[in-house]
């Protein structure tokens, strides 16, 4: 596997769990505004189409959410085992944290730079310097 491929399931994994955890956000938000209409919600409102059509959608939006989390969360599984084996193989412990928090943690590179002390330049370099020689 060449470079180019070993980065792209490095980003792939990282990418679907960054979305995994903005859905879950959106979906906290989602399920926030409904409960607060359904605390509104009495039996003498409860025809009021309005609130009903919020209701509505506030489920539905719940439900489309939590299948796209689901189906993300897959995806992730399936290459969960193979990322984090092929980071925990790495010898040098420096540079396997550095991956484990860039691309299992998604903690970005100037964040990385400032933990070590370093140049972001200098842990792009470490970074595709590890990739390279990574076994996916």
């Amino acid at each position: 596997m060449n470079y180019e491929q070993k980065r792209k399931i490095l980003n792939e994994y990282k990418s679907i769990n960054h979305e995994i955890w903005r859905l879950e956000l959106e979906l906290e938000g989602w399920e926030t505004i409904a409960t607060s209409i359904t605390q509104k919600i009495s039996p003498v409102t409860i025809s009021n189409n309005d609130i009903s059509s919020r209701v509505e959608k506030c489920a539905i939006m719940c439900a489309e959410i939590r299948q796209e989390i689901d189906r993300l969360k897959k995806l992730s599984e399936a290459n969960k085992y193979l990322v984090t084996e092929a980071i925990e193989g790495i010898k040098d412990s420096r540079k396997r944290e550095i991956m484990s928090l860039r691309f299992i943690e998604g903690v970005g590179v100037h964040k990385i730079a400032l933990l070590y002390g370093k140049e972001d330049q200098s842990i792009h370099r470490i970074i595709q310097r590890t990739i390279k020689k990574l076994k996916l």
